[in-house]
């Protein structure tokens, strides 16, 4: 999960949310650009563009709803898996991607590839 600059809010802040930003941001030249690895660096993104006193807002959907209830995916190595780690493209955060990559329940995610004919017995991993 990444940092980004919020979308959402009319002052300066960050937010880990994978739907309030652009989709051209999950491209990997943007990381340190527009999207960073913590909070910290996005916020230090703001702060060295200002000379007036900044506090950077932080939006975290780790905060409320907990980072455990990430959308679930196919895992890349072949297995019939969907989990919800974070071990995939950074492309796939993008919110014209869920229900094609990303996935609100692991259920979903193993239904969909099964109907696919990619899947014959999933298995759902939920970290």
């Amino acid at each position: 999960r990444k940092w980004h600059p919020d979308t959402t809010i009319s002052v300066r802040g960050c937010s880990d949310s994978l739907d309030n930003y652009p989709p051209f941001w999950d491209q990997p030249e943007m990381l340190g650009v527009t999207m960073f690895e913590t909070s910290e660096e996005c916020c230090n993104f703001f702060r060295e563009s200002t000379d007036d006193e900044f506090v950077c807002q932080l939006n975290s959907e780790c905060d409320v709803k907990g980072c455990k209830d990430q959308y679930f995916h196919r895992i890349l190595t072949g297995e019939e898996v969907c989990t919800n780690d974070l071990d995939y493209p950074p492309g796939w955060n993008n919110p014209n991607y869920v229900g094609i990559y990303m996935f609100v329940t692991g259920e979903e995610c193993c239904e969909e590839f099964t109907n696919m004919a990619q899947f014959s017995n999933c298995e759902v991993r939920d970290v």
